[in-house]
């Protein structure tokens, strides 16, 4: 019986990134912001293990390890919004430094929300965590008045198991990338996350499961194609 609930919950997560994953955005209120900022760029070191039972514990080693590095993950998403999505969005990208260097945004407090450095994100250099609420929105809007949307990137995964026995398993690696534009009245006028998952699969014994090292590998496999996923999506959606 849980031979079969666990090929179907595989099933059910291939079919997800068949499909490549879900919008919501109407193009003409994206072509109305003119200008859009980036600011902010995370992936969460805090791996979704819910389906492996009773390892809070061991999530938590893990987003602390010093092996466990998502700093090329970051880094390729700043690339890819700048480089590859900017020529096919219907508005402008205000240029990095503008943002990075502005006063407010690089003495950025959150409101309404719990201390931004006990989160587990990654982020490239000079970009700040900053969690979406509408009294964080209204901050960044006034340092910066001629943007008319913010663009947060966001990555983060999940531990999928596919084979489960009494002394052990199999798990394979489920990228997600979302991507969210809010306008100036905090309306998510594009909301789209794609998925990807890792082709190479982690073995793991009852009562334990893998280390930094082992991991790695496939979060960098499914992060490569979640991208791909996301710039093809992009191209597609966005272009004339």
């Amino acid at each position: 019986m849980k031979k079969k609930f666990f090929i179907i919950i595989f099933i059910f997560s291939l079919l997800l990134v068949m499909l490549g994953g879900c919008a919501t955005f109407e193009k003409a209120d994206l072509s109305g912001l003119r200008v859009v900022a980036v600011v902010s760029v995370v992936a969460d070191r805090k791996i979704d293990m819910s389906d492996f039972k009773g390892l809070g514990a061991m999530v938590s080693k893990l987003s602390q390890s010093k092996d466990f590095k998502l700093d090329d993950v970051v880094n390729q998403i700043r690339n890819d919004v700048f480089e590859e999505y900017a020529p096919y969005l219907p508005f402008e990208l205000m240029k990095e430094r503008d943002v990075l260097n502005n006063e407010i945004y690089r003495n950025f407090y959150n409101e309404m929300g719990i201390d931004a450095k006990r989160l587990s994100y990654t982020t490239p250099k000079g970009y700040q965590i900053i969690l979406m609420n509408k009294k964080n929105h209204a901050k960044l809007f006034e340092a910066f008045p001629e943007a008319g949307g913010l663009m947060y990137l966001r990555a983060d995964y999940k531990l999928s198991k596919t084979k489960g026995g009494l002394l052990g398993g199999e798990a394979k690696v489920l990228s997600r990338y979302h991507i969210t534009v809010v306008d100036r009245t905090g309306k998510k006028v594009l909301e789209r996350t794609n998925w990807a998952v890792s082709d190479g699969i982690i073995k793991f014994a009852f009562g334990g499961i893998m280390d930094a090292k082992q991991i790695m590998p496939l979060v960098i496999m499914s992060s490569a194609k979640a991208a791909e996923t996301t710039k093809n999506w992009i191209q597609r959606e966005m272009g004339e």
